[in-house]
């Protein structure tokens, strides 16, 4: 991500997009994420059965699947998020949210409804996605 926003604003325009010290704490982070890579993606799919349980007990959801960063060889980085792809939700409500929030901070969840998906993120769900049981 950060390779097109320097290519299309340049590095002056593109570190003014946030703070200095958001710049270091990410570039920091990264440094530190690249050994731990492997013990930080078992996390991120410990939380993805903790985020599938919830929506299947409390909001009805009968296919939860993973697409993303947790799925590319890529290391996962200071933007990365686990992006949940949900079906059958008896409710997409404030509750859903506030409920997700509550499983901690990290990783940054993006949740997406099979229904509202565009079509290259569908044709992305059935050649890339993996169903968390």
């Amino acid at each position: 991500m950060l390779g097109p926003l320097l290519m299309t604003f340049g590095l002056q325009e593109a570190v003014r997009l946030l703070h200095p010290q958001k710049w270091v704490s990410a570039l920091l982070a990264e440094k530190e994420a690249y050994p731990q890579d492997a013990a930080r993606r078992r996390r991120w799919w410990g939380r993805a059965g903790e985020a599938a349980a919830l929506l299947r007990k409390r909001f009805g959801a009968t296919r939860v699947v993973v697409l993303g960063d947790l799925l590319r060889p890529a290391p996962l980085h200071f933007w990365s998020e686990l992006t949940l792809v949900v079906s059958g939700l008896w409710s997409h409500s404030y509750e859903l949210y506030t409920a997700l929030r509550a499983l901690g901070p990290e990783p940054k969840l993006a949740l997406h409804l099979v229904e509202e998906l565009s079509p290259q993120q569908a044709a992305a769900l059935s050649l890339e996605g993996r169903e968390v049981l």
